[in-house]
């Protein structure tokens, strides 16, 4: 899952996203996921 958090990160970078905004996304990203991990 690291990976994927690494890749995503870094193409937000390369797509000109300021590093508050990427911070912003992978919090929002993080609480999805286990959202979606506690309803299984």
């Amino acid at each position: 899952m690291e990976i994927a958090h690494g890749a995503y990160e870094q193409a937000m970078v390369q797509h000109g996203q300021l590093p508050a905004q990427i911070k912003a996304t992978r919090a929002l990203a993080e609480q999805n996921i286990q959202e979606l991990e506690n309803e299984e």
